[in-house]
């Protein structure tokens, strides 16, 4: 019986006897010409103290995405020579649609917790494409080899916020390991440079040999150091990453532009008893990272039967055992803002992107947990 230790995204491409000491990297997801046959594995393992046992796998790979073409329509003419990332296809337009509901809900303004209505749209969620650069411009001006990305977009009105989010739709998990390699951007960083922040250091390509239980990876390199600041994310938006069944049943990553782009927040749900006006203890962690959530940065949500934790680039940051989610559950990604106190407000206009490059999960559905 072979089983598939998330050793790193490369290697988990290549089928391995499991290791107890096996450890999830920070590496690029795996290559799209090495796939992974589900018929030999029986189960796949994480990091940590707990490996978790998972029956299923899922990657999403937003980067060499084909764009698609809904319409016969010729192209329209490309003039801005400065915006590379200009095109894009909606994700309801793509195959991630299939794993992937976009919402369109709308939610009308409350004066004590929403001032400001927030509708989700469609038209905020879609894949950038890579223009081919003309002709007079360097090569050197795009470094990176990917070619497409993930955009949830939030944008300030005069009367609303137009928001993003996105659900999956392949069965309701008993539990998971799900990561997220992602960005929070300007709307000029997501037009102009979206790979302009270091990227995460590609791993040993070769698969750990069967043969040789002690092999270890090389550690990743020293991340460079943070680009001269540039990409200056507006204040006023929440961007989450969470499992959801309802809203005592939750576990999440948020990340508010509002704050240090350092900083971060993690909690089970419940984190916030209104009764009493304050924080419930032992059900959140407000965390400082040593990458800013303005970099491309992979983040990691581990909901485990008796604990939740949270990674960032490889790192446990923090791990809760209150209130850990206890009924099967959907993932939901989302970019919103509604002028309350825990957003903040944009000024109408504002534009906020969170691009993400790819996730991957591991996890139980409720007919094999």
């Amino acid at each position: 019986t072979m089983r598939l230790s998330l050793t790193s995204i490369h290697a988990s491409l290549s089928l391995i006897t499991t290791l107890s000491n096996a450890r999830w990297t920070t590496a690029s997801p795996p290559k799209n010409n090495t796939p992974i046959d589900p018929q030999q594995c029986d189960c796949y393992l994480i990091s940590g103290p707990d490996p978790g046992y998972f029956t299923h796998y899922k990657l999403w790979d937003f980067r060499n995405a084909s764009p698609f073409q809904p319409h016969s329509s010729p192209p329209k003419p490309f003039n801005n020579t400065d915006n590379l990332y200009e095109t894009h296809n909606l994700l309801t337009q793509t195959p991630f649609s299939k794993d992937w509901h976009v919402q369109t809900w709308h939610r009308a303004a409350d004066p004590l917790l929403s001032p400001i209505s927030m509708t989700n749209s469609e038209s905020n969620v879609f894949l950038m494409h890579a223009r081919p650069p003309p002709q007079d411009i360097p090569a050197s001006h795009n470094k990176s080899t990917s070619k497409s990305f993930l955009v949830l977009r939030t944008t300030r009105f005069s009367n609303h916020a137009s928001t993003a989010e996105i659900e999956s739709q392949f069965g309701l998990i008993d539990h998971c390991s799900l990561r997220l390699h992602m960005r929070l951007m300007s709307r000029a960083t997501a037009h102009h440079h979206p790979f302009s922040a270091p990227e995460t250091p590609t791993p040993n390509p070769n698969p750990r040999p069967k043969n040789q239980p002690n092999f270890a990876y090389p550690p990743p390199a020293t991340p460079l150091p943070s680009i001269p600041p540039g990409n200056i994310v507006p204040s006023g938006t929440c961007a989450g990453i969470f499992t959801y069944r309802s809203a005592v049943c939750e576990s999440d990553i948020e990340i508010l532009t509002a704050d240090s782009p350092y900083t971060i927040h993690y909690a089970n749900q419940p984190d916030y008893d209104a009764e009493h006006d304050q924080i419930i203890p032992g059900a959140s962690a407000v965390v400082n990272l040593t990458r800013p959530w303005t970099e491309w940065t992979t983040h990691r949500l581990d909901w485990l039967r008796t604990e939740s934790r949270w990674y960032a680039d490889g790192q446990l940051q923090t791990a809760k055992r209150y209130r850990v989610p206890d009924r099967l559950s959907i993932i939901v990604v989302n970019l919103w803002s509604n002028g309350g106190e825990w957003t903040g407000d944009l000024r109408v206009g504002e534009s906020v992107y969170l691009g993400i490059e790819w996730m991957e999960l591991v996890y139980n559905l409720s007919s094999s947990a």
